[in-house]
């Protein structure tokens, strides 16, 4: 096949420092490749290259030919003609990839007009059509909405449609499906899919989960500090990774088994909610329109005591973040009532690491943010430390972290307040399967040691399963059905938590 991408040579360098290191790459013409590595191998700097994206603090140098034009040699002008139009991005954090500004409907279609002249009311029904089309129905999810009135699933998915609105001939998508639950993000996954084989477009695929790239990807490159060291036909590589990297990955994708130690199931609840419920006013549709309302949470009961991890499952817009941001008291409920035991603390770690990180201060002086007075010395390594991120990282800033850096950063912040209650909002969906391992034993550990009271938010059933006393589904805004891990991923009952199984692959899967 004709090569559509070739990279040959490329290299991204901080200062004297390579980040990508002579990295060669070819994609061709209706094929997708998954490119997968553990969080700072350099797989969003390497489509970042692709597009001229990079910050201005990295020197990139070699061959990025699209369609036989050299990407490198090519003037702002002619790259803006490019981008949305025949070379699309996906971004992995979708709270900062869109405007906060605009609704989603009209960023939609600022990318169809900014490359075709087209009406701004054809512009607008194109990009409600593109957004039904990702799955966002505009009778359920109005385009009127603006990113903070989504979940994190459906901003994903309004990415989505910006990105492929124009049917581009390159789709580089870093990781697109990391915010979805099981069942979307298999619908998204087989969106990108039917258009690459439908338009004849070629598709990088960035993901840290070898299985998905075995399913979705003709081929898999895997990455490791900076270079491709182990490239194969997908299904082969993950029965027989031959580079200790891949291997590393594949060990990786094991079940997280949480050691419990007597957890304090029959101790008195450090929190407890009941009968949360919470509605949101949509924007209105015009001026002379009443603003309708929707309920995200109705009638929810929740009780956290100490040592015990508590899960809350259900797809994207099932209400999981609202109830997080209910128990945490973010947000005034609408009826209901959330309990803190006297004295005890909450803390987040939210899903989207940038967005929670102030991008100016020093990851020191942003761990250190919850103490009421200057931390002991050592104490912010110590906590850098604990979260398997090198202390040396102390004074660096956000973006100078890859997303899995960032994310421990904000669990780090979060344990230096000493909380009794931890809520954790996908804290791990910026994580690739290795440091994903690692901070969900982390958290086992913690709530084991320490008797802290986790709420953990997760579309990750298998690491549910491992991790949780206690499983709560989700659907619609209300619990739907609530139990053990090991008995409700069993026989579950309603149809929302079959659903939810079989897109994991779990049913009939039994914890060994």
């Amino acid at each position: 096949m004709t090569a559509l991408l070739q990279i040959q040579g490329l290299t991204v360098r901080a200062g004297a420092t390579p980040l990508i290191d002579g990295l060669d790459l070819t994609l061709a013409a209706g094929e997708i490749l998954a490119l997968v590595g553990e969080s700072g191998s350099g797989k969003s700097l390497t489509a970042l290259s692709i597009l001229r994206l990079l910050s201005p603090d990295l020197a990139a140098a070699g061959v990025v030919r699209f369609d036989g034009r050299d990407l490198m040699t090519l003037d702002e002008p002619a790259l803006c003609a490019l981008r949305g139009a025949e070379i699309g991005m996906v971004f992995q954090e979708p709270m900062t990839a869109l405007d906060p500004l605009m609704r989603i409907g009209d960023q939609v279609a600022e990318t169809i007009r900014a490359h075709r002249r087209m009406p701004r009311i054809e512009a607008r029904a194109a990009a409600a059509e593109m957004l039904a089309r990702v799955g966002l129905d505009p009778a359920q999810v109005s385009p009127e909405r603006y990113p903070h009135q989504l979940s994190g699933g459906q901003r994903q998915r309004a990415a989505i449609a910006a990105a492929v609105a124009l049917k581009p001939r390159l789709i580089l998508a870093d990781e697109p499906t990391t915010a979805l639950d099981a069942a979307t993000g298999a619908e998204v996954a087989s969106l990108l899919t039917r258009l690459v084989r439908a338009e004849g477009a070629g598709l990088l695929f960035i993901t840290h989960d070898l299985a998905l790239a075995a399913r979705l990807a003709d081929r898999t490159a895997v990455m490791a500090a900076g270079r491709v060291v182990e490239t194969a036909p997908s299904r082969r590589l993950l029965a027989s990774p031959a580079h200790p990297a891949t291997q590393r990955l594949a060990r990786a994708t094991e079940v997280v088994r949480r050691a419990r130690v007597g957890g304090a199931t029959d101790a008195a609840p450090v929190l407890q909610a009941t009968g949360l419920t919470r509605d949101y006013t949509e924007a209105r549709r015009s001026p002379f329109a009443r603003a309708p309302r929707r309920r995200a949470a109705e009638g929810v009961d929740l009780t956290l005591r100490p040592g015990t991890i508590t899960a809350l499952v259900g797809r994207s817009a099932a209400g999981k973040s609202t109830v997080a941001r209910l128990l945490l008291g973010l947000e005034p409920p609408d009826g209901g009532a959330v309990r803190l035991a006297p004295g005890a603390r909450a803390q987040a770690v939210f899903q989207d690491p940038y967005g929670s990180l102030d991008p100016l201060w020093t990851v020191a002086r942003i761990i250190a943010e919850p103490a009421t007075a200057p931390p002991p010395p050592g104490a912010v390594e110590a906590a850098l430390t604990e979260v398997g991120l090198d202390p040396a990282l102390a004074g660096r800033r956000p973006h100078q972290l890859s997303g899995g850096q960032r994310q421990r950063v904000a669990l780090a912040r979060a344990l230096f307040a000493g909380p009794a209650v931890l809520v954790m909002d996908e804290a791990t969906s910026a994580l690739d399967v290795i440091a994903r391992q690692q901070i969900l034993t982390l958290v086992g550990e913690l709530a084991d040691r320490r008797g802290l009271a986790v709420a953990l938010i997760s579309h990750d059933l298998a690491a549910v399963r491992g991790l949780a006393d206690e499983v709560l589904v989700m659907d619609q805004g209300r619990v739907v059905e609530r139990g053990p891990p090991e008995i409700l991923f069993r026989g579950p009952q309603h149809p929302a938590t079959r659903a939810l199984v079989a897109a994991a692959g779990l049913d009939g899967d039994q914890p060994g």
